[in-house]
């Protein structure tokens, strides 16, 4: 049996059937990103869609260029030799400001050095010491800057005696020479003496600033080591000779 609307449908003729209204068809949902997914893919008889998959982003690389097109290492090298150039031309130019200042500020100075042999006749041994030499003036001969030997670097002086012979100071006062003769007591005083000459000079002297001849006569002897107190006596009066125990020594007695 017919129902009232095929039996309208009839009445009409060929009518195409319209599906229910509020029942619209829904497409199923695709997954745009899983692993069914193909890109371009169409369902029939609705839109087109294209999927991708976009992986994590990556920045692009960045390379470098040197000047020259040298390598990293060829570039490192040449940096290298240039500073070590300039480091070593700064160096040397120093090192030679220095030297040049050097070479003009040192004195121009020569110090001369004159051995002097201090001898006696008495069977010792003598030290040799060194002094700076002395210059002489060229007028007068005179010995300037003489340096004198500490008497504790001394043990003998040179001394030379002629029996009974005379010597004559330079205020012209004269003494009479007896080697190796001693003459006790009566002492005035004593001081250490490098020479016979020094000596008669005392005694010369003291007799001038007196007045009258306070000095008659010396001892002297040339064993300074032996007297470190003094080896020069100035004697009152010449009396009582005897042989001398340490020689080479000279008693000298005041003729005028």
């Amino acid at each position: 049996m017919f129902s009232p609307l095929d039996t309208a449908a009839r009445m009409d003729g060929l009518q195409v059937a319209q599906p229910p209204r509020g029942k619209a068809f829904v497409p199923p949902e695709h997954d745009k990103f899983g692993a069914n997914a193909t890109p371009g893919a169409v369902d029939p008889g609705y839109a087109t869609e294209y999927t991708s998959q976009v992986g994590p982003h990556s920045p692009p690389k960045l390379s470098y260029r040197f000047p020259w097109g040298l390598s990293l290492f060829t570039y490192t090298l040449l940096i290298v030799g240039i500073t070590f150039v300039i480091c070593g031309a700064g160096f040397g130019g120093a090192i030679g400001a220095v030297a040049a200042n050097n070479k003009h500020s040192e004195p121009n100075t020569e110090t001369v050095f004159q051995t002097t042999t201090v001898t006696a006749t008495a069977t010792a041994s003598v030290p040799t010491a060194a002094v700076p030499t002395a210059s002489a003036t060229a007028s007068a001969g005179l010995v300037n800057d003489y340096v004198v030997l500490p008497p504790d670097q001394v043990n003998t002086t040179t001394l030379t005696c002629a029996d009974e012979s005379t010597m004559t100071t330079k205020s012209g006062a004269r003494y009479q020479l007896h080697c190796n003769v001693d003459f006790g007591n009566n002492d005035i005083l004593w001081f250490i003496s490098y020479s016979l000459e020094i000596c008669l000079e005392a005694c010369s002297n003291l007799n001038t600033r007196t007045g009258n001849a306070t000095c008659n006569g010396v001892i002297y002897n040339a064993n300074v080591g032996h007297f470190p107190a003094g080896n020069c006596w100035l004697k009152s009066a010449m009396l009582n000779p005897s042989i001398e125990d340490i020689p080479p020594s000279v008693g000298a007695t005041l003729l005028t």
